[in-house]
C-alpha cells in the first residue's frame, strides 16, 4: 500500500507578518483611545461634581453672611484642593459675583469653570486670568530701543501695548507696540521724574516729580501741570483708576505729606488728612478707584500700611504687622487682594485676601527690600523686584509659590503689569527696560 506525501506547510510571508502587526497596532490604538476616553470622561465627571459641591458651599456661605457677599477667597471660605482637583477662584465685590475654575491634578490637565450667575452650568476651560494647570514659562527680553537711562518707573495699559516710562532725569518715553519702539515725548519737558501711572486704555497718564504732578490725556503727547494745595509737595508715588479719572498721590516729606485724591483726572485735588503725617512711599488703587492702599517708609504712630474703601475719605491702619517700614504695594481690581513689601531686607511680602482686614506672610520670597510690586487684575499673578539684590520674583498662584530670575543686579527697581500680568515691564535705574512674558 502506498501513501501519498502531504504537501509541506509553508510559514507566513513578510508581507503577511506586516499586515498582522499593523492590524494589532490598530486594535491596540483603538483600545488605548477607548480607555483614554473613559478615563477623561471620569475625570470630567469628577471635576464637575467637585465644582458643584464647592459652588454650593460658596452660595451657602453667602446666604449665611449678613452682607450676603460671597467669600473673598477660597482661603477665607475654608476650601482646599482635593486629591483630584485644584481650584482657582476670583471674587468681584463690585457686583458680588465669582468665577471658580476646577483643574484636574495630573496629565493631561482637564479644566472646567462655573460662575455664580449660572452655578449649574459648567463650561470647558478656566475663568479669565486663571491657568489651566500647565506651568507658565517666563521669557525675558532687554528692550534696547528704550535706551540705557536712569529709569525710575514704568506704566502699562491693560492690554500691554501702550507703555510709558520715566527716567530720573529727562523726558517721558512712550511705546504703542509693547516696548518694541519708543518715542521721546518732549511735550513732557525734561524733568527729574519719580513715578508714573496709566489708565486702562493708556490714554490718560499722570506723572510726578519731587514737587509737581503732570497730567496727559493723549498718551503722553502733551502735558499740563496740576494745581495742588500746598502748591509744591515732595511727591513720591501716584496711582490711577482704570478710567484715569480717579487719582491718588502720596508725599514723603514737607508740610503736607498726606495722601491726596482727585476725581476729575487731576484737575482738582483733595488733601486726605485721615492718613496722618508720615513718610508715605507707595500707593495702589483698585480698578474703580474706591479701594486704596498706601505704605510708609517711616510710619511712626500713624502706621506703616493703611487702606481705604471709600476713595480716601477714611483710612484704616494695619496694626497686626507691627512697625516694619514698607515700600512696595499692589492691589487687585476689586480691592480685596492686597500685597505689601518691606523697605529693608528683614521681612517677606505680606498678602491680604479680605480687603486688608487680615494679612499673611509669604515666606517663599525670603527677606528682601521690595520696591517694584505688581499684580494681575484678579490678584493671582504677582511680580516683585527685590531692590537690595535686583532679583525679580513672580508667582502664578497668588504668592503661595515663587520663581525667581537672579540674572539682574541691584539697580533693578520697578515693574508694571498688563491686566493679566502675563507681561511685565521692568525698569533698571542704570540700564535698559526689560520685558517679561509668561507663556
Amino acid at each position: 500500500m502506498t501513501h501519498a506525501l502531504s504537501p509541506s506547510r509553508r510559514g507566513f510571508t513578510i508581507v503577511e507578518l506586516l499586515v498582522v502587526i499593523v492590524v494589532i497596532g490598530i486594535l491596540a490604538t483603538l483600545v488605548v483611545i477607548a480607555f483614554n476616553g473613559v478615563r477623561d470622561r471620569a475625570v470630567q465627571a469628577t471635576i464637575q461634581s467637585e465644582l458643584k459641591q464647592t459652588a454650593n458651599k460658596l452660595s451657602s456661605l453667602r446666604f449665611n453672611n449678613e452682607s450676603e457677599a460671597y467669600p473673598a477667597s477660597l482661603e477665607t471660605a475654608g476650601i482646599e484642593n482635593t486629591n483630584s482637583t485644584s481650584f482657582q477662584y476670583t471674587y468681584s465685590s463690585g457686583d458680588n459675583s465669582f468665577c471658580l475654575s476646577g483643574i484636574s491634578i495630573g496629565t493631561p490637565a482637564i479644566s472646567y469653570h462655573v460662575e455664580s450667575a449660572s452655578s449649574s452650568i459648567f463650561e470647558e476651560g478656566v475663568c479669565p486670568g486663571h491657568t489651566n494647570g500647565v506651568p507658565l514659562v517666563a521669557n525675558w527680553e532687554q528692550l534696547t530701543n528704550s535706551g540705557s537711562r536712569t529709569w525710575r518707573d514704568v506704566a502699562s495699559s491693560d492690554d500691554g501695548t501702550r507703555l510709558a516710562a520715566v527716567p530720573g532725569s529727562g523726558y517721558v518715553y512712550t511705546s504703542s507696540d509693547s516696548g518694541e519702539t519708543w518715542v521721546q515725548q518732549t511735550g513732557s519737558g525734561s524733568r527729574s521724574w519719580n513715578n508714573i501711572t496709566s489708565s486702562a486704555d493708556g490714554t490718560r497718564l499722570a506723572a510726578i516729580t519731587s514737587n509737581y504732578i503732570y497730567i496727559s490725556t493723549n498718551s503722553g503727547v502733551t502735558w499740563t501741570q496740576a494745581t495742588t494745595s500746598p502748591a509744591s509737595i515732595n511727591w513720591q508715588a501716584i496711582a490711577s483708576s482704570n478710567d484715569g479719572l480717579k487719582l491718588v498721590a502720596v508725599s514723603t516729606g514737607g508740610s503736607g505729606y498726606y495722601a491726596y485724591t482727585s476725581t476729575d483726572g487731576g484737575a482738582t485735588w483733595t488733601q486726605r488728612t485721615g492718613t496722618g503725617l508720615s513718610g508715605w512711599q507707595s500707593v495702589a488703587s483698585s480698578g474703580d478707584g474706591n479701594h486704596l492702599l498706601i505704605s510708609s517708609g517711616g510710619g511712626g504712630s500713624n502706621g506703616f500700611i493703611k487702606y481705604s474703601h471709600d476713595s480716601g475719605a477714611t483710612w484704616t491702619s494695619v496694626t497686626s504687622l507691627g512697625t516694619q517700614s514698607r515700600w512696595g504695594t499692589a492691589i487687585s481690581d476689586d480691592g480685596q487682594i492686597m500685597y505689601a513689601g518691606p523697605s529693608s531686607p528683614t521681612g517677606s511680602i505680606v498678602r491680604s485676601t479680605d480687603g486688608g482686614a487680615t494679612w499673611t506672610a509669604l515666606t517663599g520670597t525670603g527677606n528682601n527690600e521690595w520696591r517694584g510690586l505688581e499684580s494681575s487684575a484678579d490678584g493671582s499673578i504677582v511680580v516683585a523686584v527685590a531692590r537690595n539684590i535686583g532679583h525679580v520674583y513672580y508667582s502664578i498662584d497668588g504668592g503661595d509659590t515663587w520663581e525667581v530670575n537672579t540674572s539682574f543686579n541691584s539697580t533693578m527697581r520697578y515693574a508694571a503689569c498688563n491686566e493679566a500680568c502675563d507681561q511685565a515691564i521692568l525698569a533698571d535705574s542704570s540700564g535698559y527696560l526689560h520685558r517679561m512674558t509668561l507663556e
